[in-house]
């Protein structure tokens, strides 16, 4: 009796939110709002949150931000990403935002 082999195509269809259309950079951040997105749901938050505390502190010694915001992406077994709430409120809220990813 033959021996039935499934194939599966590892190109899955991707159905692709529509991208945000980013907002022009300011030409003067004193004062301005920076965003963070911690990008790691992998477990190593602290390593990601530690690189962000070096880069927060030297970003803010040379341009003076007025506020800053962290959020994280969520993670499960079936993906990761960050809620639209999330994303909403870092478009919303900061003029600037850096995403990490976590190794």
């Amino acid at each position: 009796m033959p021996t039935m082999i499934e194939g599966l195509d590892p190109a899955a269809e991707v159905k692709a939110k529509p991208q945000r259309k980013p907002n022009p950079f300011p030409t003067e951040l004193r004062g301005k709002t920076l965003g963070f997105l911690n990008g790691d749901g992998g477990g190593q938050h602290l390593r990601i949150d530690n690189l962000f505390d070096a880069l927060q502190k030297q970003l803010n010694d040379k341009y003076r931000f007025g506020e800053v915001i962290r959020r994280a992406k969520w993670r499960t077994k079936t993906g990761q990403g960050a809620s639209e709430e999330t994303l909403n409120e870092l478009a919303a809220r900061s003029d600037v935002v850096i995403s990490g990813v976590g190794l």
